[in-house]
């Protein structure tokens, strides 16, 4: 599937900008077409037999880049970074969530966490050093924001405790 576009923002190219299709499959009853998240795709019967079209989603908002950071909000150390920019956690989370939902600058805290971050330290690297670069703006908007922001990986374990809690209640239920 060569022609997937983010769905997390509308600046798709237009149809005709696109290639031919790379895949046109005839499915018998009782195939399977899998379609990746994003891939274009049209599909037809012929002279009206019945379909079904079925999508099957993910928690992908519940472990996205913003519901870490939401998270980290509550641990001791990134409430003492508020403390120094002046702010309560209430007003770091409403920036957050205001810039997570806006359509092209908060694309980024939408974005699912990387299978696997919360096994290792490597994980966990990689989710603070991307953190970093996304909350940055968030706290440019606090009245005295840090010079100096970085996020220890060891300030994520205790958000860990809280994915894997998360994990553990919905593979139990």
């Amino acid at each position: 599937f060569r022609h997937t576009v983010s769905l997390l923002t509308d600046s798709a190219p237009a149809l005709s900008a696109l290639p031919a299709p790379t895949l046109a499959p005839t499915l018998r009853p009782g195939d399977l077409l899998y379609v990746p998240r994003g891939s274009l795709h049209v599909a037809s019967t012929p002279e009206r037999s019945p379909s079904l079209h079925l999508t099957i989603g993910a928690l992908s908002k519940s472990f996205a880049y913003a519901i870490v950071a939401f998270h980290l909000a509550d641990t001791p150390w990134f409430k003492d970074v508020l403390d120094s920019a002046g702010w309560s956690v209430d007003k770091f989370r409403r920036a957050l969530m205001g810039r997570a939902d806006k359509k092209d600058e908060g694309v980024d805290l939408r974005r699912s966490l990387p299978m696997g971050w919360t096994a290792g330290e490597e994980g966990l690297v990689a989710v603070s050093l991307k953190l970093q670069e996304l909350l940055r703006p968030v706290l440019e908007q606090a009245p005295l924001p840090p010079n100096n922001f970085n996020i220890p990986s060891e300030a994520l374990k205790p958000v860990v405790e809280v994915f894997e809690r998360h994990i553990s209640k919905v593979v139990t239920e």
